[in-house]
């Protein structure tokens, strides 16, 4: 009895020193596990930090976004007023071209006139610088 009551302590000092190297073992697996979980949770601050950060610059973006969109809305109204004022140009260029082709036309039948006038005029004075001639000649002569 006593012989099975040694074997029986022995066998049960094999399994307290089996227990305590695996007491030791988990030991050691909750040190590296806790290890571990500091260095996740260190990531997940640095992930939450990331995050803060491209959320603030999504607002920024979305901000600036926002301000394009009111740039262009306005560049595209300063289109449509200059391509209104750019037809209205155009209408008055095409009314000038009509009254410059028609100043054109009064110029060349006042250029006839005036040569025609100026014919007329030399003709005149020709005909008054003989008449004048023969005036002259005859006052001459009866003097």
């Amino acid at each position: 009895m006593i012989r099975k009551l040694e074997k029986d302590i022995r066998k049960l000092e094999k399994d307290i020193r089996k227990l305590e190297k695996d007491i030791r073992k988990l030991e050691k697996d909750i040190r590296k596990l806790e290890k571990d979980i500091r260095k996740l949770e260190k990531d997940i601050r640095k992930l939450e930090k990331d995050i803060r950060k491209l959320e603030k610059d999504i607002r920024k973006l979305e901000k600036d976004i926002r301000k394009l969109e009111k740039d262009i809305r306005k560049l595209e109204k300063d289109i449509r007023k200059l391509e209104k004022d750019i037809r209205k140009l155009e209408k008055d260029i095409r009314k000038l071209e009509k009254d410059i082709r028609k100043l054109e036309k009064d110029i060349r039948k006042l250029k006839k006139g005036a040569e025609k006038n100026k014919r007329r005029f030399d003709s005149n004075v020709s005909t008054a610088g003989r008449n004048g001639e023969n005036g002259q000649r005859r006052f001459d002569s009866e003097g």
